[in-house]
Formats: C-alpha cells, sequence, structure tokens
C-alpha cells in the first residue's frame, strides 16, 4: 500500500519532525511499500524543514523498508530545486552495501507524483509475482 501524508497552512519544524516517528511506526504495521509527502499547500516550507525533509527523513524512511517515496512542492521550490540542486530531485537512497534502499522522487502535483508510485508500485508487484 502506499501512505499519504498531507501538510497545509503554516508549520514550525518542530511539528514537521514529530510526524517522522508516526509515520515509520504506520509504515511498518501496515507494510507499506510506497509513500507520499504533499507539502505543496504549506504556506512556508523553511530551509530548515527543506533539509530534514529531503536528507534526514529520507534516511529514517528508507531504513523501515520503504520502497518508494514521492515527495510534491510547491511550483515556486520545485523551480528553485530544478536550478540549484536538481540531483536532490530524482535519487536513490542507499542502505549500504545490502541493496536494499528507497527511490525518491518529486513532483510539482499530487496527480503526477500518484501516476509515478502507480508505476512503481506495479512494477514491484510484478516482479514480486513472477
Amino acid at each position: 500500500g502506499v501512505l499519504m501524508e498531507t501538510w497545509y497552512g503554516f508549520i514550525d519544524y518542530a511539528r514537521f519532525v514529530t510526524v517522522t516517528p508516526v509515520l515509520k511506526k504506520a509504515i511498518t504495521e501496515h507494510l507499506a511499500q510506497a509513500g507520499l509527502c504533499d507539502t505543496g499547500r504549506l504556506k512556508i516550507l523553511s530551509e530548515e524543514m527543506q533539509d530534514y525533509l529531503l536528507h534526514e527523513k529520507l534516511r529514517q524512511l528508507a531504513k523501515t523498508g520503504l520502497a518508494y517515496y514521492a515527495i510534491v512542492l510547491s511550483p515556486q521550490l520545485y523551480a528553485k530545486l530544478s536550478a540549484d540542486s536538481p540531483s536532490l530531485l530524482t535519487r536513490r537512497i542507499n542502505l549500504g552495501y545490502t541493496g536494499a534502499g528507497m527511490e525518491v522522487q518529486c513532483f510539482e502535483s499530487v496527480r503526477s507524483a500518484g501516476a509515478w508510485l502507480k508505476i512503481k508500485t506495479n512494477v514491484q508487484q510484478g516482479l514480486a509475482n513472477a
């Protein structure tokens, strides 16, 4: 399954990071293979929150066994990262030499993020059934 978290309005860093342990528990309990984080409706995604989301949170989620994670960003932030740090928009979080890891992709809309996750999870399911 896919777990989705949606952020909107105003939120501070302390509240933003408190969701990660809850999300990790839900991933483990529901055996989720994919996640979608929609930050596109946040009024402000501070530099500190961006750094946490794109680095620390991804490492923590990868350790749960999550295979795919889509992040929806505001069009402005997506454009900024595309210009300044394009390697952050599509990458793989590797977990040592085991071959385990998580594919991460950033998007400008929930629709495109959902389509990517659908393709990825269908491919994964097809491999498991082969």
